[in-house]
């Protein structure tokens, strides 16, 4: 923490204000052990002291980096993902700066596929994808067994390495001497983002009824209310008062697809004290957490469990400060 805070004060003495990218510890894999738990809060420099290192820089433009090897390959994509939330939670930005898997070989020296590593690979990428995080492989030609490119493709005249610039060029084609670990690059770099469905599954979702419509509250004596004044766009917004909280049960929804849900959430004041927006369901529930006094808009995507047969949003408001939803969606 602090030589990283050093090289910022340093950076920044010289008028420079470009993005400072920082790597976690052990090697960049800041998972602090070889087990398949999630990571511990302690064993993380991302974690623990990242904050402090972002709060250092007078820009506050810098970006965490973490790197996926052995120190990952125990476990599933959902110790990766309660990684990256748990960052995104303090409000630190993160890369995965190096992932990839070795290209195994027969003994005349052949690419076979899979090689090791390429369990965590498929683990990689479906953590990123699911949170939309930035990602580079390793490597375009680091001269070891991470190859992109099977190197006996007899195309190859010369010495090769299995480095990326030998990918053989095509009509836009898949080239046919891609490694297995050249193939998942090749797939993810050609990946179309799903459209959002044109139908928001949350009626009444910016309150502009002036009414709560569907919505239920879960204490009475503090009832969720549509109120004026406190909108993000628009005139209403619905408010939510400290230990209080409701519902609103969706319908049309389609089990196996993938949403995102999306809010704009704010408290009357910084307090300490958090609202959630939830989705839950038979087999599902993830939040979304507000806790500053300004306006933030927030997503998080999750896939329909197969067997889902009812859907909802929920929110909570911990004591404290008065929390605001506005712009509420399912698409």
């Amino acid at each position: 923490e602090t030589t990283h805070k050093e090289f910022i004060t340093a950076i920044r003495a010289t008028g420079n204000n470009n993005i400072v990218m920082v790597d976690g510890h052990l090697w960049g894999q800041d998972s602090g052990g070889y087990d398949a738990a999630n990571v511990q809060e302690w064993r993380s420099a991302i974690l623990s002291n990242g904050a402090a290192v972002l709060n250092s820089d007078p820009r506050k433009n810098v970006v965490f980096s973490n790197h996926y090897y052995e120190q990952w390959e125990a476990g599933n994509a959902n110790r990766i993902v309660d990684y990256i939330d748990r960052i995104a939670t303090k409000g630190l930005c993160l890369v995965v700066g190096e992932y990839g898997s070795e290209t195994a070989q027969n003994a005349a020296g052949a690419a076979t596929a899979p090689g090791r590593l390429s369990g965590l690979t498929t683990n990689v990428l479906t953590a990123v994808n699911q949170r939309k995080v930035g990602r580079i492989v390793w490597a375009w030609d680091c001269g070891d067994s991470w190859d992109l490119v099977n190197y006996t493709d007899p195309g190859i005249s010369y010495a090769p390495s299995g480095g990326g610039w030998q990918i053989n060029r095509t009509d836009g084609t898949k080239p046919t001497n891609l490694s297995w670990m050249g193939e998942q690059v090749w797939a993810d770099n050609r990946l179309v983002a799903s459209q959002p469905a044109t139908t928001n599954l949350v009626a009444n979702s910016g309150f502009e009824s002036g009414q709560l419509g569907s919505w239920s509250s879960w204490n009475s004596a503090a009832p969720l209310s549509v109120v004026t004044g406190m909108a993000s766009a628009g005139t209403y917004s619905l408010r939510v008062v400290g230990n209080s909280g409701g519902q609103i049960s969706l319908t049309g929804f389609t089990p196996g697809k993938t949403y995102t849900l999306s809010a704009a959430g704010r408290l009357f004041s910084s307090d300490g004290s958090t609202l959630y927006c939830t989705i839950t369901g038979n087999g599902i529930s993830q939040s979304i957490p507000f806790t500053t006094n300004s306006y933030a808009t927030k997503q998080l995507t999750f896939t329909a469990p197969a067997d889902l047969n009812w859907l909802q949003i929920q929110t909570w408001k911990t004591s404290g400060a008065i929390g605001y939803l506005d712009d509420i969606s399912v698409r």
